[in-house]
C-alpha cells in the first residue's frame, strides 16, 4: 500500500533552525581530529569514536565521508579526497593526520 501524500508543510518550532552548512559543521575551533570524529559520528552508532578505531568499521560508505570532509574542510581542487582514496583499515586518527597533509597541497 503506498504511502499518502503530505498535504501540507510542517510549521517551524520557535526553537529550531535551520540546516545550513555552518549549524551542521564541527564547533569552530575543534582540532581536525574531533572534526573528523565529527563527519564520521553520523555513519555509526559507536560512542564514542576513539583514535585507534578502524574507519571502514565505522563507516560503510567511504566515499561519502570523503564528500563530508572535503566539505567540513573546504578541500577544493588536488586538495580534495577522490573516490577510493579512503582506505578501510585506516584508523581515525590516521585519517586526521592524513586530512592535515590534504589540507597543505596547494589546490
Amino acid at each position: 500500500m503506498p504511502s499518502p501524500k503530505p498535504k501540507k508543510v510542517k510549521s517551524k518550532p520557535k526553537a529550531a533552525f535551520h540546516l545550513t552548512l555552518a549549524n551542521v559543521a564541527a564547533p569552530k575551533g575543534s582540532s581536525t581530529l574531533n572534526r573528523v570524529k565529527f563527519c564520521i559520528a553520523p555513519y555509526t552508532n559507536v560512542r564514542p569514536i576513539k583514535n585507534e578505531y578502524h574507519v571502514g568499521a565505522l563507516c560503510q560508505d567511504l566515499d561519502f565521508l570523503g564528500a563530508d570532509l572535503n566539505v567540513e574542510f573546504g578541500l577544493t581542487g588536488k586538495q580534495q579526497f577522490w573516490r577510493g582514496e579512503i582506505e578501510s583499515d585506516w584508523s581515525v586518527q590516521y585519517l586526521a593526520d592524513y586530512t592535515d597533509l590534504k589540507r597543505k597541497v596547494q589546490p
